[in-house]
């Protein structure tokens, strides 16, 4: 009786790991196969030219002078550094895995590997689209900071931009 208690536990025990978190490993594969790095970087680019398209926008209808025009430059350059590191792999990969490790099981993840890996796959499966969604909604609390502080810089060129002419 007691031997079978103590198979029953471990048996239950396995499979309670297995339906546990999912391993970095087992994460990693996922992203290659989404190609989640490419995207990020992708998306970097898209949103650093958003970024300087919007300030030059704002500066255009306005007839500026050298040194304006230099303190818009320096602004851009700026933001354009806090971008990259903002946005960089380095920082994005462990918002990813934390997203990941919250909305997945490791069955989960090994059906979603299978699914990516298939030559048939044709669209995200609900899962990762709820996943990607926290992933986002994590990124955003990482990203106050940053935000706020380019917030700031943009708000201090504009003044300096104000009092330059």
């Amino acid at each position: 009786m007691r031997k079978s208690l103590v198979t029953v536990t471990l048996c239950l025990l396995s499979i309670a790991a297995l339906a546990g978190q999912p391993s970095l490993e087992s994460i990693d594969a996922l992203l290659t196969l989404t190609r989640a790095e490419p995207q990020a970087q992708q998306e970097q680019r898209e949103f650093a030219g958003a970024v300087r398209e919007m300030v030059y926008g704002e500066l255009r209808p306005y007839r500026i002078n050298q040194a304006q025009k230099e303190i818009a430059e320096n602004l851009i350059r700026s933001l354009d550094a806090q971008i990259e590191v903002e946005f960089s792999w380095k920082k994005v990969r462990p918002v990813l895995f934390r997203a990941y490790q919250e909305s997945f099981s490791q069955s989960d993840v090994d059906e979603l590997i299978a699914i990516y890996a298939s030559p048939h796959q044709s669209q995200a499966p609900p899962k990762m689209e709820r996943a990607n969604f926290r992933a986002r909604e994590l990124f955003r609390e990482q990203l106050a900071p940053a935000k706020a502080k380019m917030i700031q810089e943009i708000r201090n060129a504009t003044r300096q931009i104000r009092e330059a002419q």
